[in-house]
């Protein structure tokens, strides 16, 4: 039995008593094929399958004063909400009065949900459309991201409160429902676009859409490559579940049997709390492995049991832990290594002088897009698909050469 499996069996033997939860169902007799695509000797990943794309490329995230402005009032917004919710239940004198209470906030919560959702929905279809900018759909991205978080915040009060209530108006399912609809209006890529424009280092952000689904990667400061794939036709919170946690372990090792062979032992299926996904029938499991960064944050997916397919992930990677390609290009007195996994994974220049192997700092373009400066050190950033031209500059002196990527 492996880490992950001596884990999943003790949080089992800690959850059955819990009302409505099974510790023993069986997987779907036909599992539905999802988009986790084999990661040639590192994580799996959940991707948009290429041939299915409507766009991919870059845009950035930089200072934005009409963004920031966005996300910070969107958050103020729900924080109040929050602060307000907190004082009607504890000036309320009767649990009558608290029922009525929870009952408005949940459908207040419910509407701004939906909201959030149309909101994005809207921006990535018109992004996939050509009728949306790249700027606007960060923008979009980074107020949905704030004010989903704060959202997250009312829906956790509203969960301490139901759970102290006698005759709670609310159900589990409920407000399970409610956090699996708002996990993936928020993640580590889109943090790092508010970031951005609120006036910290600018930020290359790699996109991918297929109609209302979406894609985004970057390397961020500490140089982590940074993933998030949310792809909302493989889920169904009102399908019947098909999994139950024994069936959601076997299709995680199914999916993943990279991670689920080489993790550091850290996975749980008990990701961010109260309220627990699997009352609604999501399964979300973090793992830490080899080629992240010893975190459960190196890996955090969300499995629907009613369709039995991965649609929301989140992943860290250390580029230089992974299995790479290379390159090593010479001219003009100038010596690329260049190191790549694969299109839309990250990608690494270092430049030395040909001759005495002395670090230099170079700017580096891509495909005529400049994307940083060496620094006498290893420039990352993620990878374009296809054909990508690189342009090496050292004061008088230029390196061209070309690799494809898949």
């Amino acid at each position: 039995m492996n880490r992950s499996r001596v884990l999943v069996v003790a949080l089992l033997f800690c959850l059955a008593p819990i009302a409505g939860v099974s510790a023993v169902v069986g997987t779907a007799d036909e599992p539905a094929s999802t988009p986790v695509v084999e990661g040639d000797g590192t994580a799996e990943y959940l991707a948009i399958p290429p041939d299915e794309l409507d766009s991919d490329g870059f845009e950035h995230g930089e200072l934005d004063v009409a963004t920031a402005i966005a996300s910070d009032g969107a958050e103020l917004r729900s924080e109040f909400t929050a602060t307000a919710l907190r004082t009607e239940l504890r000036t309320a004198e009767t649990d009558e009065e608290r029922r009525d209470i929870l009952q408005r906030a949940a459908e207040r919560t419910d509407d701004r949900i939906e909201t959030l959702e149309t909101r994005e929905r809207a921006a990535v279809t018109g992004y996939s459309d050509g009728e949306t900018d790249g700027t606007e759909l960060l923008r979009t991205l980074s107020a949905v991201d704030a004010e989903s978080e704060a959202l997250l915040s009312i829906v956790r009060e509203m969960h301490s409160a139901h759970a102290q209530l006698a005759d709670s108006p609310l159900s589990e399912r409920e407000m399970a429902a409610q956090r699996a609809r708002l996990d993936p209006l928020s993640g580590p890529v889109r943090g790092e676009i508010r970031t951005a424009a609120s006036g910290e280092q600018p930020i290359r952000i790699y996109v991918e859409t297929r109609d209302d689904e979406i894609v985004l990667a970057t390397v961020d400061r500490q140089d982590r490559f940074v993933r998030e794939a949310h792809l909302r036709g493989s889920s169904d919170l009102d399908g019947e579940d098909q999994l139950g946690f024994g069936g959601a372990e076997e299709r995680f090792e199914e999916l993943y049997p990279w991670i689920a062979e080489e993790n550091t032992g850290l996975n749980t299926w008990v990701v961010g709390g109260q309220p627990y996904l699997h009352h609604t029938g999501v399964y979300a499991v973090s793992a830490a492995h080899h080629h992240g960064f010893g975190s459960p944050d190196d890996l955090t997916t969300y499995i629907s049991g009613a369709t039995t397919d991965v649609f929301y992930e989140t992943q860290q990677l250390h580029p230089e832990a992974l299995p790479d390609r290379s390159l090593v290009s010479e001219d003009d007195g100038l010596e690329l290594r260049l190191n790549w996994t694969r299109g839309g994974g990250p990608m690494g220049a270092e430049v030395v002088d040909a001759e005495t192997e002395e670090p230099l700092d170079a700017t580096i373009e891509i495909n005529d897009e400049r994307i940083g400066t060496t620094s006498g050190d290893r420039l990352w950033f993620v990878a374009p698909r296809g054909t990508v031209h690189v342009t090496v500059t050292h004061e008088d002196r230029t390196l061209e050469t070309q690799i494809t990527t898949r």
